[in-house]
């Protein structure tokens, strides 16, 4: 369930791209080998891939592994580097 408030968040902060884009929703990094293989069915058909996950060990595990595996993935902790994910730093912003 924590994914799909990640995923609110990024509909809050990046309204543009959740409508015009193709979201995947890794409830659990367990399914990670799940979008694996979905990129590597898709991936010529994607210009990039923006990874949000969480900034703790497993996220920089998963985040390691995808965008050494794939070029196109690019990781964007940055833009919540001071949170644990995107939804802690949207309530974050929204309570400033």
């Amino acid at each position: 369930m924590e994914g799909m408030f990640d995923l609110f968040s990024v509909a809050v902060l990046e309204e543009e791209l959740t409508s015009t884009s193709d979201i995947i929703v890794l409830n659990f990094l367990a399914f990670i080998r799940d979008v694996e293989d979905y990129v590597n069915h898709y991936v010529n058909g994607y210009v990039r891939i923006l990874l949000y996950l969480d900034n703790d060990k497993a996220g920089d595990k998963a985040t390691r592994y995808l965008t050494e595996k794939f070029p196109s993935v690019i990781d964007q902790r940055e833009t919540y580097k001071n949170h644990k994910d995107l939804n802690e730093h949207l309530c974050h912003v929204g309570g400033s």
